[in-house]
């Protein structure tokens, strides 16, 4: 519970760093991310891949520029 605290946190805090403005050419740009996260023990590469982007999927859905991590309940 600690480590998806910690986890969570840090990927809030890269996704904050990315809502910072950006500033090419005098216009400012904006970015956003939604973040699928997964813990791969012991799957192969694939199958986290795939969780991750379900996940990620769940984010996009649901509000955008955020994290989810996965769980294989829906």
């Amino acid at each position: 519970a600690d480590d998806e605290l910690s986890l969570r946190r840090k990927c809030k805090s890269f996704l904050q760093f990315l809502r910072r403005p950006y500033v090419y050419k005098g216009q400012s740009l904006f970015v956003s991310a939604s973040i699928g996260v997964t813990a791969c023990h012991e799957a192969d590469l694939e199958t986290c891949l795939k969780q991750a982007d379900l996940a990620m999927y769940r984010v996009k859905h649901r509000d955008k520029n955020d994290v989810a991590l996965y769980r294989a309940d829906p």
